[in-house]
Parts: structure tokens; C-alpha cells; sequence
């Protein structure tokens, strides 16, 4: 099916979870457990997990995966779980499939990542999209677990390249351009060309002024 390449195959929640966990350790990939040791009557471990971590993704990359993510709870399809309460630094995605039949969630934090499914079992409408019912459950949980642990913040690597961009035409933003963010990018692949939409100098400051 084209489609393939766009992602449409079959995965399940512990699969996409532990994918996005990945970015959440900057590149490090763990494969998941469930058991940790098995110990024998006297307390002797019989079997101890030995984890065997990979590194899969450039710390850099994962970096600027992790940023893009961050602003869909910020101000994207996930920013109701802010409405909810939910304060901390996070990154996720939402997925709605066709009809409304799957409803997803996965999101991380520096300490934790959590992944969402909402369904049944004979492929049917949930008549919402993830926002509306995956997403609360994932807030809910992630409040309740975070406050094992003290709040961290994203560390950030070094290499990164920031340039403020226009949000409209994603060039470099100049002195007139009203609506501009600061955006990471790896070396080499920065924007060069300047914003044509917008006049720059003295004239573009006080057009900024004006237009704000």
C-alpha cells in the first residue's frame, strides 16, 4: 500500500511507546523489560535483566524532534492537557485514524514516557479524536507519576544552531517580521534566505510596531 511509507502499518503501544522513549533519552534506545530479576528462596538472583542500550539517533536530532513535539502540548492539538493542570516540560503527538476508530497519545518528559491507546477490539467509531479521549487519560497518569520525581529540564546539546525564523514563510526573519520564533537547527541545514514578505532596517522596526 503507498501509504506504508507514511507511517499506516500496525503498531502496538509498548512498540510506539518505547520508540518515543528514545527521543526522551537523547538517542539511546532500551529495549523494554517486565522483569527485573527472579530470586530464589534464599534471596539469590537466579536471573537479573542486563540492559543493553543502543544508541540509534544523533543527541542533536533528537534534540530538535523533542523541541518541534514540545509545542504540541504548548499550543498544538495537545495544549488541553496545560487546560488540565499538566505543567511540566513534556513533548508528544497525538494520532486520530480514519473514522475515529484508534485514539493515541504518546508523550515523554525528561524522566518518563507514556503511551495511550484508546479502541475496541472490533474496529469501531469512537466518535472523538485522541485530544478528546486518549490525551486526558495520558495527563492524568503523567500528573500522578511525575511527583515521584523532582522536575527537570530538557538538557540541551552542544552543536545546536538557533535562528529566530517568520513563522509564515520559515526564512530568517527580519527586523519587520511580526510573527518570528527561535528554532533549532542541525549545522548546515539553518535557513539562509531572508523573509521577503516583511521590509527590514528602521523601516521593518516600526512596521513591526505598527502591526503587532
Amino acid at each position: 500500500m503507498p501509504s506504508l511509507a507514511l507511517g499506516t502499518s500496525e503498531v502496538t503501544v509498548l512498540e510506539l511507546t518505547s520508540a518515543y522513549a528514545t527521543f526522551a533519552n537523547a538517542g539511546t534506545y532500551r529495549e523494554p523489560y517486565t522483569i527485573e530479576s527472579i530470586l530464589d528462596a534464599d534471596q539469590n538472583a537466579v536471573q537479573t535483566h542486563s540492559p543493553r542500550p543502543k544508541s540509534v539517533v544523533s543527541e542533536l536530532s533528537t534534540y530538535i524532534v523533542t523541541h518541534m513535539l514540545r509545542a504540541v502540548l504548548d499550543e498544538g492539538t495537545g495544549k488541553s492537557a496545560r487546560q488540565m493542570g499538566f505543567t511540566h516540560a513534556a513533548a508528544g503527538k497525538t494520532g486520530t485514524s480514519e473514522n475515529y476508530q484508534d485514539a493515541w497519545f504518546i508523550g515523554y518528559t525528561p524522566q518518563l514516557a507514556c503511551g495511550v491507546w484508546v479502541g475496541h477490539d472490533q474496529p469501531r467509531t469512537l466518535g472523538r479524536s485522541s485530544a478528546g479521549i486518549a490525551l486526558p487519560i495520558w495527563a492524568a497518569f503523567m500528573q500522578k507519576a511525575l511527583a515521584l520525581w523532582p522536575e527537570e529540564k530538557w538538557p540541551e546539546p552542544k552543536g545546536l544552531l538557533w535562528k529566530a525564523i517568520d513563522t509564515g514563510t520559515g526564512d530568517l526573519a527580519r527586523s519587520g517580521c511580526t510573527q518570528r520564533r527561535k528554532e533549532a537547527f542541525l549545522p548546515g541545514t539553518e535557513p539562509e534566505k531572508m523573509c521577503t514578505l516583511h521590509p527590514g532596517g528602521i523601516s521593518g522596526f516600526f512596521y513591526r510596531l505598527r502591526n503587532k
